[in-house]
């Protein structure tokens, strides 16, 4: 049998659609003959789908379902391999063939290390066959997206294999359209360029079940993981569409498992045995007997049989023990044994119509969902069976055009900032708190609350924190969806799964960029709007109790409750002193101190005193602030407290340096850490003294533009980095920050870790604290500082001397941002990449590791000018 009889034909281009390898180019190519199955051709390309024995797909990994049949070391080996790095397949190609082998694959790979596929004979015609029938599919749903949306060329993306023969025929066929092949979860997630139509050319799970297109585990995915995966592809297939862009899936039809059966007779004999030995290689739902032309069968097992398997020929002959099959009577086809191959893969536990639409119905208005049969297919059918009281389906399709959220991400965002109660840009949100972890903990502290489980505060405030939970009348009507949301917690958990399944789109799940999707799924406007405002901050009451901005910042605060009457201005202040506990004891990971707490009300009654006394203001109220605690000075050594997360010192820190050791230890209950805290506001005083003395004392002028410039400034970023660093390199920090700005009030310590994970951050702040200590205090001059500010509004950054400490002017926010280089771990990092890169053409170049060079060239020139 020669592949010669197998060119395609009937609208195919005249040209071998599978590439086959004639036997004369395997040793140029690298291809071993005894790698090669009896009945099977070698190629370069192969069918899209091809259902194996142990299920999944013969071409493309299998892992799931053999996973428990390889050694560990071969799992270890097709894990690290790539096929897009031959080097490291043509040392250990003979191990890997016998792995395939074994696993009942039909791919194999030469000794260069490149792959290539196996195609049984028996199957080829019916493969074309399969392919024409989705092509004609897919083309009548591109010829009516041309009709519906009257436009000659169309972005077309293309879900499938990457040696799928459809795109190629698609291509073919449709030369006026651009086809963007999207072969694996990974170049989805990457893809940025938007479409006009997205074609999946199988069933979903069948999808996601393939290693080649969703490396997201090795073992089998448990049915809900597999749900999530679904959503998490149907939501990135939603956001590459444009606006009004239609979704296409074209799958082999399946049907769950079932009791219901139907009668079928066999035109030929050879069909006859064919599905006998089926039925016993195969864990059918019932066991078959010759026993006459017409036979009652599972429908189920219909369904799998009509889908065509490829079966090795060593289990053939093993269960055939060496007989032909035509040569075997009924009563040796009945005797054969079972080998009870598990059969059919994913199975749907209702209908393959309920599971799609189950996902699908969340992003997409349903045109057609329908099971078909073409005419050809229903010919080739008749050849061979006769079917009564069940007629079988060949595929399932789906055709959904995109939902337009109601509000979209823009529309939410823009109510949230025009509530006059943002508490932060959306720019400059710390990136710890747009996330689903963060705002679930706030939510789950208004539960708390709600349960009154609060037993360690004074019972006064507790019951004044929850006033607006028991009290309808003291409940501003924006925390019923605050409530409503409390409620949603286990669905918003479920949702956050579905949006980045297995952490696939890295350790936290992001809110703002899915709030199309938490729309889609169902959240109201207002409650989409509430989870903004926790993202924010519900008003900067909590920027003002941990030191970052001035009582100033509470101006559109106070300005929207002046506009209410005297209760509903109470119940906003009341809303907003309560999310404000929420979001703080969320972002610090524990309950608030008593003196943080403390601080909460004190500003809470400031609040109420301007919105009642309309003849005060808050530059009034900041003066006598700076009066009552003694001077600039003193009000500025609280704000540094306060950002350290040392509301315990803010009453006496003057005090301590007039302790003995006995004493210290004493207040600090000889418990190392309270004592090392002691220390650290020890340090502050002395390296502020220090400061004052070394470079302000000779000029009050510039001590005082210094203290009310400080004073002034609005800090990002400062929570998690300052309550871990030393009091002097916070000091030092700010001195600097503080003194190179010019008319901008913004500063940013956010990228310091934004590159860190929650895990690595106190490792990483001791590489910080080391580098901090190289800055030499002696050059940090005001004349100095001039220069470096002068360079960095020139520049756009600059590197502190010596040091990896970069600091960038952004003109368009009118910021100043710090960050830290690790120049060593960089130049590694360098020559690592530009190794790897040395052998592959600049095309090849994978476009991250692109941006990854350019930002690590832009940093390292950067470092070389300052």
């Amino acid at each position: 049998m020669k592949p010669d009889s197998y060119l395609p034909g009937n609208g195919f281009p005249n040209e071998d659609t599978f590439r086959f390898i004639k036997p004369d180019q395997y040793a140029s190519l690298g291809i071993d003959p005894n790698d090669i199955p009896i009945g099977t051709f070698p190629a370069l390309k192969h069918p899209p789908h091809l259902p194996s024995r142990f299920g999944g797909n013969a071409y493309g990994s299998g892992l799931f379902e053999i996973y428990d049949r390889l050694k560990p070391e071969d799992i270890k080996l097709l894990q690290e391999i790539s096929f897009d790095h031959p080097e490291h397949l043509e040392k250990r190609y003979k191990l890997i063939n016998r792995i395939y082998k074994k696993m009942g694959l039909l791919i194999r790979v030469t000794r260069f290390g490149k792959p290539y596929y196996l195609i049984p004979a028996h199957l080829v015609s019916n493969t074309l066959r399969h392919v024409r029938a989705k092509l004609e599919e897919i083309s009548k749903i591109i010829r009516f997206h041309r009709r519906k949306y009257f436009k000659e060329t169309y972005s077309i993306g293309i879900i499938t294999l990457k040696d799928d023969l459809i795109f190629n025929e698609l291509s073919y066929r449709f030369r006026e359209h651009s086809f963007v092949l999207i072969d694996s979860l990974s170049k989805l997630r990457a893809l940025s360029d938007e479409v006009d139509l997205v074609i999946i050319t199988r069933d979903i799970y069948e999808l996601l079940l393939l290693e080649d297109f969703a490396a997201v585990t090795t073992k089998r995915p448990s049915r809900k993981r597999l749900e999530e995966l679904a959503c998490y592809l149907l939501w990135k297939v939603y956001q590459i569409l444009k606006p009004g862009g239609e979704l296409f899936i074209v799958g082999d039809r399946k049907i769950p498992k079932t009791d219901q059966t139907g009668i079928i007779s066999f035109k030929t004999e050879e069909e006859y045995k064919n599905f006998i030995l089926f039925s016993h290689i195969f864990r059918t739902q019932r066991k078959y007997q010759m026993n006459g032309e017409a036979i009652e069968v599972n429908v189920f097992d219909l369904q799998e049989y009509l889908r065509g398997f490829y079966i090795e020929p060593e289990v053939v002959a093993r269960i055939l023990k060496g007989a032909e099959l035509n040569a075997l009577s009924p009563d040796q086809m009945n005797n054969l044994p079972y080998l009870n191959y598990p059969l059919g893969g994913w199975t749907f536990p209702t209908s393959q119509e309920k599971a799609w639409s189950k996902v699908l119905d969340t992003f997409f208005d349903q045109v057609i969902l329908k099971p078909i049969t073409p005419e050809a297919v229903k010919k080739e059918w008749e050849t061979r069976f006769t079917f009564d009281e069940y007629e079988p389906h060949y595929m399932l399709l789906f055709l959904g055009q995109k939902k337009d959220p109601r509000p979209g991400i823009d529309e939410i965002k823009d109510r949230a900032a025009s509530s006059n109660l943002l508490g932060s840009l959306f720019p400059l949100v710390a990136d710890y708190r747009d996330t689903f972890n963060y705002v679930i903990e706030t939510l789950s502290v208004i539960g708390s609350l709600k349960k009154d489980v609060r037993k360690d505060y004074p019972e006064l405030l507790v019951d004044r924190l929850r006033q607006p939970l028991v009290n309808r009348r003291r409940r501003y009507h924006r925390l019923v969806h605050i409530l409503k949301l409390v409620g949603k917690i286990r669905t918003l958990k479920k949702l956050e799964r579905c949006l980045n399944p297995g952490l696939i789109e890295g350790p936290v799940t992001r809110v703002l960029c899915n709030l199309d999707a938490l729309s889609l799924f169902g959240l109201t406007e207002e409650e989409l709007e509430e989870l903004v405002l926790i993202v924010a901050g519900h008003t900067p009451m909590g920027r003002v109790l941990a030191g970052k901005v001035n009582e100033r910042a509470l101006q559109p605060l106070s300005d929207k409750a002046r506009g209410l009457d005297t209760q509903r201005s109470l119940n906003l202040l009341r809303y907003c002193r309560l999310m404000t506990l929420a979001e703080m004891e969320a972002s610090i990971g524990q309950k608030l101190s008593q003196e943080q707490l403390r601080e909460l009300f004190t500003l809470y009654e400031d609040t109420v005193k301007i919105v009642m006394n309309h003849d005060m203001d808050w530059d009034q109220l900041l003066d006598a602030k700076i009066a009552s605690v003694g001077g600039i000075h003193n009000a500025i050594m609280a704000k540094l407290l306060k950002m350290m997360n040392y509301y315990e010192f803010l009453d006496n820190w003057k005090d301590l340096k007039e302790k003995g050791p006995m004493e210290k230890e004493s207040l600090a209950d000889y418990d190392p850490k309270k004592m090392a805290r002691i220390e650290n506001v020890l340090q502050l005083i002395d390296t502020v003294d220090l400061f004052e003395r070394k470079f302000l004392e000779n000029d009050p002028f510039e001590l005082a533009a210094f203290y009310r410039k400080l004073l002034n400034i609005e800090f990002h970023g400062t929570g998690r980095i300052f309550s871990r660093i030393s009091s002097r390199l916070l000091f030092v920090f700010v001195w600097l920050t503080t003194n190179v700005l010019y008319e901008e009030n913004i500063v940013s310590f956010k990228p310091i870790l934004a590159r860190v994970s929650p895990k690595e951050i106190d490792e990483y702040v001791q590489k910080i604290e080391m580098e901090g200590n190289r800055i030499n205090v002696e050059y940090l001059h005001l004349p100095f500082l001039r220069l470096l500010a002068e360079q960095l509004h020139h520049n756009e950054t600059t590197f502190i001397v010596g040091t990896g400490f970069q600091l960038q002017f952004d003109p368009e926010a009118r910021s100043v941002t710090l960050d830290y280089v690790d120049l060593d771990k960089d130049t590694d990092r360098l020559h690592s990449m530009l190794d790897r890169l040395s052998n592959r053409r600049l095309v090849e170049w994978p476009l991250q590791m692109i941006k990854d060079l350019q930002e690590l060239f832009f940093d390292l020139e950067s470092f070389y000018q300052s």
